[in-house]
């Protein structure tokens, strides 16, 4: 399987999880700032580098099921950045949803296609040291008040650096 099917695939998994948590807890999320959003990714990153250190996991919680968190979390991270979503609907959160992991995917195909699939060839504990750096600049963003868009390209970095994790890892 290619790429582009994989990274499909990974997100059609995200999606599903997503919708699952969408129908049996609404759109909950939406109550945050998106600096509460970056605080968990945070707790995420923190925890796959405790496991790849070589610490025993207590939780019974897979480092694919942190990848598959960041990018859920990225993605609602980036509709909270580019809408209000204090009063949105179900349905609208699925349509957002969707429009946001399509421009990540876009992304990564447009990258990959320039830096020719170099992500297949890193460590797998690169993705995490990169997410890390790209979310420490993120929060050094949100507390300068930096720009929207500068700040969606770092958190559309992370998800697909962790949608390479989860291909990685699987």
């Amino acid at each position: 399987m290619g790429t582009d099917e994989q990274f499909k695939e990974v997100l059609k998994r995200c999606l599903s999880i997503y919708l699952v948590k969408l129908d049996n807890y609404g759109p909950s999320w939406s109550i945050f700032r998106p600096e509460t959003i970056t605080d968990q990714i945070l707790i995420k990153i923190l925890r796959i580098r405790s496991l790849e250190s070589g610490v025993q996991p207590q939780v019974d919680e897979s480092i694919q099921d942190d990848y598959i968190a960041i990018i859920n979390y990225g993605i609602i991270a980036i509709m909270l950045l580019q809408k209000d979503c204090s009063e949105i609907s179900v349905e609208e959160a699925k349509r957002c949803y969707s429009v946001v992991q399509q421009g990540c995917a876009d992304l990564m195909y447009s990258k990959n296609n320039d830096y020719g699939e170099a992500w297949r060839k890193m460590r797998v504990q690169s993705y995490t040291d990169l997410m890390y750096a790209k979310l420490n600049r993120i929060k050094q963003m949100e507390d300068s008040n930096a720009p929207f868009t500068e700040i969606i390209s770092n958190f559309q970095d992370i998800i697909n650096y962790a949608v390479f994790g989860v291909i990685r890892t699987s």
